[in-house]
């Protein structure tokens, strides 16, 4: 698992035990109070990764600049391998489905502008290359573009 993901692992387990889907809602166990679960919260999608997307435009918005390629596809790459990461931790392809309708990974997904990347990419090529690289770069633009 990725270093970045273990406070989900290490910090909310025990949220996360009181809202993911079971049968039906009971007492959680190990509790000297015995909480009454709340099932079929999407702690993650609908609370978790908002806050992180929050969080993210608030103090480092700038990774989302393609003014220095490379220094935004690493930014970029280390991006989409957490929500990698982050997709498994939601248990089911159904969730991940759900997730990424969410209003919260449109948001972040917008946020990366491939259409300027790819244009001072392109334009950084010599005249030559330019016609010759141009499929080569549509077909990994598309490729990059199915996450979305």
């Amino acid at each position: 698992m990725c270093c970045n993901l273990q406070v989900i692992t290490e910090k909310l387990s025990g949220l996360l035990q009181l809202t993911k889907s079971s049968q039906g809602s009971g007492p959680v166990g190990g509790s000297k109070h015995h909480q009454k679960a709340v099932r079929d919260f999407d702690f993650l999608g609908r609370a978790f990764f908002p806050e992180v997307v929050e969080q993210i435009d608030e103090t480092i918005s700038a990774v989302f600049s393609a003014g220095n390629p490379d220094k935004f596809f690493s930014n970029y790459r280390t991006s989409m391998d957490f929500l990698s990461n982050f997709e498994t931790e939601l248990g089911s392809p159904e969730a991940v489905e759900v997730f990424r309708e969410s209003a919260a990974y449109k948001t972040f997904m917008g946020k990366w502008n491939l259409a300027v990347y790819f244009q001072i990419r392109y334009c950084l090529l010599p005249p030559k290359k330019q016609s010759v690289n141009m499929i080569t770069y549509l077909i990994y633009l598309s490729k990059l573009g199915s996450r979305k």
